[in-house]
């Protein structure tokens, strides 16, 4: 049986085998969203080598080295998807272990490695306590997806969490990739959309200083900084792809 799964082969009730970010990516997928090609480690694999120590056996490395090949090879990021992230009573942002930018095989199956062990990082553990997350359960895939070098990255709520009439979505971005958001590194531009129309209600622009690239943290041009990193344009794009169709 393998152990890896493309996005093309996952499906609604495969959480316990790909976790909540495989399984969104991979229901994304299906939906015919452009989502970058990418394939998940299941948590099969973290079953069987947990009490291995989680050392990467040759039969997984041969999976996942042809995977990575029948991607292209070239840059892409590897993440964490354990089977309790993105449920609906808690989300695990920035809980597990996010490598950008591996470009090897060896590399890749590094970063799988290091998904695995940040399972049990002290902070996961932490978190998973203050949630009240029974660990006997708890298993992780890893995510393999291709690494789109994007000029703003940022974050789509199709419901503004602080919205109690849901009304609005919610549009959070930044210069370069979206690790600079999810992470909290910096404060990203803030945009309101009518949840029925898509139009721009709103706007916050603020001062965005760093950038995260896939080699790492880079400084913003100053005059950057403070210009809104999406126009009126590539706002209405975002809001029409996702309104539901006319009836």
């Amino acid at each position: 049986m393998t152990d890896i799964r493309t996005f093309e082969q996952i499906h609604t009730d495969d959480r316990e085998a790909v976790g909540g970010k495989g399984l969104s990516l991979g229901l994304l997928t299906a939906a015919g969203f452009p989502v970058p090609l990418g394939f998940c480690v299941t948590t099969s694999a973290y079953r069987r080598l947990r009490n291995q120590s989680l050392s990467v056996d040759q039969d997984l490395c041969n999976q996942i080295a042809e995977a990575y090949r029948r991607l292209g090879g070239g840059s892409v990021a590897v993440r964490s998807s354990a089977t309790t992230e993105d449920d609906t009573d808690a989300s695990y942002a920035g809980q597990q272990e996010t490598i950008l930018g591996a470009d090897t095989e060896a590399a890749v199956l590094d970063a799988v490695a290091r998904c695995w062990a940040s399972l049990d990082s002290e902070r996961a553990v932490a978190y998973r306590r203050r949630q009240g997350v029974d660990d006997h359960h708890l298993a992780m895939a890893v995510v393999v997806q291709r690494l789109v070098p994007s000029e703003v990255s940022g974050v789509l709520f199709t419901r503004d969490p602080l919205d109690p009439d849901g009304r609005r979505m919610l549009v959070e971005a930044s210069w370069g990739l979206g690790e600079s958001v999810v992470s909290g590194s910096v404060t990203p531009d803030r945009f309101h959309l009518d949840r029925q129309t898509g139009a721009v209600l709103d706007r916050h622009i603020n001062t965005k200083t760093t950038l995260r690239t896939a080699k790492g943290r880079e400084d913003v041009a100053p005059q950057m900084q403070n210009q809104s990193c999406l126009d009126d344009r590539q706002l209405a794009e975002l809001g029409i792809r996702v309104l539901p169709p006319p009836s």
